[in-house]
């Protein structure tokens, strides 16, 4: 008898409880004549529409040579552009006889996310880690590019693109 009792509480509790939640949900507002009416009414915008639309293809458009000649005449951005701005500093980090050993530790670098590159001079390929912004962005740096190289100290050179 005490599960009867219990099932049936159960199920008017539930009752009650979708009962409540349909009656306290939102619900959409109607007008007059049983329509939908939203909540927010839009005005309309009166814009002109052309009645007739007209059809452009390539064939239509004449382009010749003497449309790109005021571009050539245009001056180059980086006659503009001062290069002192842009120093930065390099970090060599090795000399190799062989480029093999040079390329592995540029990969190195270059998995965590440092810039490497490799130049060739007089037989010898020199890694540099960089650029760096500034002398301070190359310090806090230093500690990790010596722990990827396995060096103790490098040697600071000043990059000019």
């Amino acid at each position: 008898m005490n599960l009867d009792r219990f099932l049936g509480f159960s199920i008017l509790l539930g009752l009650i409880v979708i009962l409540f939640m349909y009656v306290l949900s939102p619900q959409p507002q109607f007008n007059y004549d049983g329509f939908y009416q939203p909540a927010i009414e839009i005005e309309d915008i009166d814009a002109p529409v052309p009645s007739t639309f007209e059809i452009i293809t390539p064939d239509d458009i004449n382009i010749n040579n003497n449309d790109f000649e005021n571009f050539e005449k245009l001056p180059s951005l980086k006659d503009k552009i001062n290069l002192e701005d842009f120093n930065g500093l390099l970090y060599q980090v090795g000399a190799f006889s062989k480029n093999e050993t040079a390329l592995n530790l540029a990969e190195q670098f270059k998995s965590k996310g440092f810039p490497a590159h490799i130049d060739n001079t007089n037989n010898l390929f020199y890694v540099k880690v960089g650029p760096f912004l500034n002398q301070e962005d190359l310090e806090n740096n230093m500690d990790t590019v010596h722990k990827i190289a396995g060096i103790s100290e490098g040697k600071i050179l000043v990059w000019k693109p």
